[in-house]
């Protein structure tokens, strides 16, 4: 099994299509870069409007993993919601190539004790710069008594048309944080560029380098075509939310669709025995007709050597042998051999055998269990 060590990759100007496969270290290097942050969720996906109320129950095991009050979940939702409609419904259209590549959309959601941030990229044509600039330069140093003053002035003046609701949305999402907006503009060649969004709740110092991760990782979804990222505590309402969005972003795949869904619940599965509960990291990402999957938790040496044997022995079995085994295990009962049964689950359904990656530091091993469907 490889070992190694790996950094997120920023985009680079002019790279318009993702590599073929996602690197081997990317659990790794996603979880390390967001050490500091409790519960991370990432998506770059179809953006289909019916995704709304999945942000919903995301965000609401969020802020409860974070003890925050009711109040306050209820503005952190809706500031999801309309970061994420804000995507939905003002998103430029661009040629597949570049849509896939560097000019594709992205949502995410950070959590610490003391800090939540919403984060939204996607493409604007340029001509609408000056207008997002001044609507946003409005805002500066408006107090919530100030920001709904110039709610209804916006109101009245433009009603709820495409151009008067957005900005609607942003002062609304401002007076809701309690925190200023940040931004961020991206060339994106002549026509078009990136705009970045950054809605903050709590100690706005707590995490400072909300811009500039929002950045990276965009980069790091562009080259590794990647659909979601999730790191936290595993938790049954969380991964319900995630099998949901990914279904119905699977749909147009064809008949790998079921294998897809199945393959992530045997990852989420894997991902809760190995981990039994503490927070890991998940990460897929989609390829022509099918998807590579990514589950990493800590874990001591002794365990990690033990799990590496048994996937190792996993994979280097072929679809007899692997058929065979399934029946033993099943036959026998779950028992003691409930992890072994899940990976064996898991290599039926895979298109490639089963990878275990290890990356050790002084604390542990960092363990990456990767699955090609």
């Amino acid at each position: 099994m490889r070992r190694g060590s790996y950094t997120l990759a920023l985009w680079e100007p002019g790279y318009l299509w993702p590599i073929p496969t996602m690197e081997p270290g990317i659990a790794y290097a996603l979880y390390k870069g967001l050490a500091g942050d409790d519960i991370c969720f990432a998506y770059s996906g179809a953006f289909n409007d019916g995704h709304t109320g999945r942000l919903i129950d995301l965000g609401e095991a969020v802020m409860e993993e974070a003890g925050a009050a009711r109040n306050v979940r209820q503005r952190l939702a809706y500031v999801m919601v309309e970061a994420y409609q804000n995507i939905v419904r003002h998103r430029a259209p661009l040629p597949p190539a570049i849509a896939l590549g560097a000019g594709r959309s992205l949502f995410m959601l950070r959590s610490r004790p003391a800090a939540q941030q919403v984060m939204a990229v996607n493409p604007v044509v340029r001509s609408e710069v000056p207008r997002l600039e001044q609507a946003l330069s409005d805002l500066v140093g408006l107090d919530p008594a100030g920001l709904k003053q110039r709610f209804l002035q916006k109101l009245s003046q433009e009603g709820m048309s495409a151009r008067g609701g957005a900005g609607l949305g942003l002062i609304e999402m401002a007076r809701r944080s309690g925190n200023e907006l940040a931004h961020r503009i991206i060339g994106l060649g002549e026509d078009h560029v990136l705009f970045q969004l950054l809605v903050e709740f709590g100690d706005r110092k707590e995490m400072a380098d909300g811009l500039e991760l929002c950045a990276v990782l965009h980069g790091t979804f562009c080259q590794q075509r990647l659909l979601f990222v999730h790191k936290g505590p595993q938790r049954a309402d969380v991964n319900d939310a995630l099998v949901q969005l990914v279904e119905h972003d699977i749909d147009g795949v064809g008949t790998r669709a079921p294998e897809l869904k199945r393959a992530l619940l045997g990852g989420m599965d894997v991902l809760h025995r190995l981990s039994g509960g503490r927070a890991g990291i998940t990460v897929m990402g989609m390829r022509d007709g099918g998807a590579e999957l990514a589950v990493g938790v800590w874990l001591d040496r002794s365990s990690a050597d033990l799990h590496e044997a048994m996937v190792s022995e996993i994979a280097s079995l072929d679809l007899s042998g692997i058929t065979a085994r399934y029946r033993r295990l099943v036959v026998g009962g779950e028992g003691p051999h409930g992890l072994e049964l899940a990976l064996v689950e898991l290599a039926r359904l895979a298109s490639a055998p089963l990878a275990w990656h290890m990356q050790e530091e002084a604390g542990g091993v960092f363990c990456t269990l990767v699955i090609e469907v």
